[in-house]
């Protein structure tokens, strides 16, 4: 499993990353630049906004702006170089590309 980006993700167990914008109750609102999602999760109150988390989970609704998630685990990954995730997912994409592409290396 890897993660993916909100807007992509229709059903299922997932792992997203995203940033904090709110923190209620027992759940997080997060955002990765594609989407939003409410993600559920017992211990949310630990974390804060600007906290970037890692979130590996179930889709428990779908829409095209919105997305809910049972949380299994959440991580926060603030001290990641973002840069250097970006990078690794540039690189992961262009493999899978490839691979379904049948290209040459």
């Amino acid at each position: 499993m890897y993660w993916r980006h909100i807007s992509e993700v229709k059903e299922g167990e997932i792992m997203v990353i995203g940033v904090v914008l709110d923190v209620i109750e027992n759940y997080l609102i997060i955002d990765d630049g594609t989407s939003r999602a409410r993600v559920y999760y017992d211990k949310a109150q630990s974390f804060k906004p600007k906290d970037i988390v890692l979130v590996v989970g179930s889709i428990i609704t779908s829409s095209e702006e919105f997305k809910e998630i049972q949380g299994y685990a959440v991580a926060n990954i603030s001290d990641i170089d973002i840069s250097l995730l970006r990078e690794v997912e540039s690189v992961r994409s262009e493999v899978e590309r490839r691979l379904e592409g049948g290209d040459e290396w």
